[in-house]
């Protein structure tokens, strides 16, 4: 049985889940599982010494026939009661270190341990509690209170309010998807699950890793790889908060609600309230949220039984009654106004904003969809996007873009090249009045199939290699199935933050840097988070930020350009990812929504291999690498098309979605987008089709 100390965590777990399968034929005993479980997470521990010593002590005790008492400062002899115990009572000074820490330290590494099956099942509810205790009198002892306790103390330049910073305690964790937020403030999950109604939901940090996980699985590098188109284009971030708890909603006897308890409370209190029947959902919810709110609740904590199962997660009552105060914050806020819903809560002053560019006061006014309408950046811009002075050079590198009809599509096959609306051939070298060092050399989006690549080796389309490999299969079987009718690559648009992982926009971002004032603080609290993203980030102020960002993976690139948009981060004079974003795109693209096809047009060659930056065997290298994507396609460039929308395009597919996904949650654009790029259809160009397509062109006056 000693083997298993030697597996990583991983194989641990895996190891946990096989033999504890109830249909599993193993030989090992609870006990014997127990025992292994418990050791395990004793000896692979970083308090591992400190878990010897107080396993040392208890045994130090036991070989003298004595227990702990006193929360194990002294010890009396097993079993004895009242007077005899005073009489016999020792006082343990040495062991009294170990029974001190021992539940610290397990209240610390109970999130991770718990993921990695490292706690067994009897343990879990004792070891939550004790977290939970250990959670509420100090603070939350995690891995990250030292951080927030950096990162919040008051800065007596500011003019924070430290009664208001002093009202949110509790550091805790959310993952979120972009559409749960309004503005700077979250906002109760509009979808979904009934318990994900009643506010946001916030943990540990485990837990909103799991969260995430939940989307995209336990990603290494290879596995972004796989997944990269998905990455791109469906958003989520997780960010790192203050809650105020001090008025938790518990079980009578004062103990925290498992979650399936919490659950129970809140459909007892709709049965109870006449909200029973399921048209009367949604006016239940916001009732039962008002009736905790009137009561002045902050959360309702409960025993997470899925993200970091064991852990305690809450449901922050945001949807706060009028003249109550909000219940979160940013790590990063002003902590300037306790009733101001936005997390970040930000200083209001005249200078607020304006530390690293000009602030046009007239567009203050404006929303922020005036100012930004398709989508370029998540939070407010400074300034109209469009009045954004992009400075450009066109190479001349491009072959002409050739104008086609879809009526000359009829009979061909169709299948989708999902992409970034960035440029190609392109010389970038200032935006606004910020003059690049070394200017920006933009290389991708629909004028691929017209480049250099292209007029070389016949390339139409780069990608990772899980990607092209996809479509080239797809191309294969169309065209047996279609018995020989062309198969057409056709580029269809994606959001405007599917910029982010090309390599030119990173040397874009770093340029800007260059020419922004960002504060002191804003400089240490970016570099805080994305050291948390990558141990080896060079720093925001770092002269070879540059070369970081474009050898940087994309994943990581990503996450530097969504940090920078956060609104803490540009009121602390960060450049504009929006800016940065709508620079490098294609200047006939700007204005273009998601999800429209059309703008490049190429037939794939299955005849010829895909080119490959790192060729084995029979597969070539291309004379011209892309420096994001590592696999190329070919074929033939056919022209450009009028811009369609997918449903008009992949319309059998598109249709036959219907409108509620299995989880009974209303299907959206981004689910069509996700479908459509994850089946890769092979749609053949047939007369209905055809006419669909024109009808709606000459809708739109095209």
């Amino acid at each position: 049985m000693a083997s298993y100390l030697d597996m990583s965590p991983r194989q641990f777990r895996d190891f946990i889940s096989m033999v504890t399968n109830p249909n599993s034929s193993s030989e090992y005993t609870d006990d014997q599982i127990r025992t292994m479980q418990r050791t395990y997470r004793e000896q692979n521990s970083p308090f591992k010494n400190l878990f010897g010593f107080a396993n040392n002590a208890r045994k130090d005790l036991s070989d003298r026939n004595r227990e702990s008492t006193i929360f194990g400062l002294a010890s009396k002899p097993v079993g004895s009661t009242g007077t005899d115990a005073i009489k016999n009572t020792q006082f343990e000074p040495k062991n009294f270190i170990g029974n001190l820490l021992d539940p610290i330290a397990r209240a610390v590494t109970l999130p991770s341990a718990s993921y990695g099956g490292q706690v067994p099942s009897s343990d879990v509810m004792g070891e939550a509690l004790n977290a939970a205790g250990f959670a509420s009198l100090g603070g939350a002892l995690s891995p990250t209170r030292k951080a927030t306790a950096k990162t919040t103390k008051v800065d007596p330049k500011i003019k924070n309010n430290p009664e208001v910073q002093g009202m949110f305690t509790s550091p805790v964790f959310h993952y979120m998807n972009n559409n749960q937020m309004k503005g700077d403030s979250l906002i109760p999950y509009a979808g979904g699950p009934r318990f994900d109604r009643l506010g946001p939901h916030v943990g540990t940090k485990d837990a909103a890793l799991s969260r995430y996980n939940v989307r995209f699985g336990e990603l290494n590098q290879k596995d972004v790889d796989d997944q990269m188109e998905r990455l791109q284009s469906e958003g989520g971030q997780t960010l790192p908060l203050l809650a105020r708890t001090d008025k938790p909603l518990l079980k009578k006897d004062g103990s925290i609600m498992t979650e399936l308890e919490a659950r129970d409370y809140m459909q007892n209190w709709l049965d109870n309230n006449g909200f029973s029947k399921p048209e009367d959902f949604d006016a239940g919810m916001a009732a039962f949220r008002k009736d905790l709110t009137d009561k002045k609740y902050t959360n309702i904590p409960y025993i997470n039984a899925i993200e970091d199962r064991g852990s305690v997660s809450h449901v922050m009552l945001t949807d706060r009654t009028a003249g109550d105060a909000s219940v979160l914050r940013s790590r990063f806020a002003d902590f300037a106004d306790a009733y101001d819903p936005s997390i970040v809560a930000a200083n209001k002053s005249k200078s607020a904003g304006i530390l690293g560019f000009a602030v046009d006061e007239n567009a203050q006014k404006l929303n922020k969809e005036d100012l930004d309408p398709l989508g370029y950046q998540n939070t407010k811009l400074r300034k109209r996007l469009t009045d954004t002075d992009v400075s450009l050079t066109d190479t001349g590198e491009n072959k002409p873009r050739k104008p086609m009809s879809w009526e000359d599509m009829r009979g061909k096959v169709v299948i989708p090249f999902y992409g970034d609306r960035t440029s190609r051939g392109l010389i970038l070298d200032a935006i606004d009045d910020v003059k690049f060092d070394t200017p920006v050399y933009t290389e991708g989006g629909i004028d691929f199939m017209r480049g250099p690549a292209a007029q070389a080796d016949n390339s139409i389309w780069a990608s990772n290699s899980n990607i092209i490999t996809r479509l080239s299969k797809t191309a294969d079987k169309a065209e047996k199935n279609f018995e020989g009718a062309d198969i057409v690559g056709v580029t269809g648009s994606m959001a405007p933050n599917a910029n982010d992982f090309a390599t030119f926009t990173g040397d874009a971002m770093a340029e800007m840097v260059k020419g922004a004032k960002i504060t002191k603080k804003g400089a240490k609290d970016f570099n805080e988070l994305m050291l948390a993203v990558d141990k080896n980030f060079v720093g925001i102020r770092s002269p070879n930020l540059r070369t970081y960002l474009n050898n940087a993976s994309p994943e990581v690139r990503k996450s530097f350009i969504r940090i920078a948009e956060a609104s803490p981060f540009q009121k602390e004079g960060f450049p504009s990812s929006g800016q940065v974003r709508y620079a490098v795109t294609d200047p006939s693209q700007r204005e273009l929504g998601a999800g429209m096809f059309g703008g490049g047009a190429a037939r794939v060659d299955t005849k010829m291999p895909v080119l490959s930056n790192n060729p084995k065997g029979n597969v070539p290298a291309p004379k011209f690498p892309h420096s994001t994507y590592n696999t190329q396609i070919t074929g033939d460039y056919l022209g450009s098309l009028p811009l369609v929308h997918q449903s008009k395009l992949f319309k059998d597919v598109y249709d036959a979605m219907g409108s509620v996904t299995k989880s009974g949650q209303k299907i959206n654009e981004a689910h069509k987008t996700h479908a459509i790029k994850t089946k890769v259809p092979a749609q053949l160009m047939t007369n209905e089709i055809i006419d669909g397509i024109l009808r709606d062109l000459l809708k739109q006056g095209k």
